[in-house]
């Protein structure tokens, strides 16, 4: 008898217990009457991005868009490597798979991620070209932190060819949709 999990539901609570050789080993006890949203994990898609608060609306299919910030998802990627574990060290191949498969889906901010990777050389050889594809593709999504970076890879000619009037254009019109960085920068070229 390794383990065991044993359910009681009623209309106003459901119980939850796994019993390990024999001994309770978790339980877990939900109430029709005080439903709790927070801790429980949601696949939802990314509907704005407040750059400026570092935070996105998602949908997580309720009446409402959820509200997050990205420290709640940055302290949530360590307690998650460890869960996982990863020994506190991410496992970038992995995570790059999943935003590949993210940004294919058409969500913006994790073709950005998917950039990052390839841009930082995470695990994967530095590839600015491949970088650029994608933060391009989350440009064409609306994501204008990613217009600003591939228009300053394009500007400067990092691991692309040079076009100073393209990374402008790009920087430009992540200014004029809210990115407030890519104003000050655009102001100084």
């Amino acid at each position: 008898m390794p383990s065991e999990l044993v359910i009681n539901a009623t209309s106003g609570e459901t119980r939850v217990a796994l019993l390990e050789h024999g001994t309770l080993a978790e339980i877990y006890v939900e109430r029709a009457n005080d439903r709790s949203l927070v801790g429980n994990i949601y696949k939802g898609r990314v509907m704005k991005v407040l750059p400026g608060m570092q935070a996105c609306f998602v949908n997580i299919g309720l009446q409402k868009a959820a509200f997050l910030y990205v420290s709640d998802v940055q302290d949530f990627s360590w307690e998650y490597g460890a869960f996982m574990g990863l020994d506190e060290e991410i496992d970038y191949s992995r995570a790059r798979n999943i935003l590949e498969d993210a940004c294919r889906d058409k969500q913006s901010v994790a073709c950005r991620f998917a950039a990052l990777v390839y841009l930082n050389g995470w695990q994967v050889e530095n590839d600015s070209a491949r970088a650029a594809d994608f933060f391009k593709q989350g440009c064409s999504l609306g994501d204008m932190p990613s217009c600003a970076v591939v228009g300053e890879l394009y500007y400067y000619g990092d691991g692309l060819a040079l076009d100073k009037e393209l990374g402008k254009t790009l920087l430009k019109e992540a200014c004029i949709n809210g990115d407030k960085p890519s104003c000050q920068k655009y102001k100084i070229l």
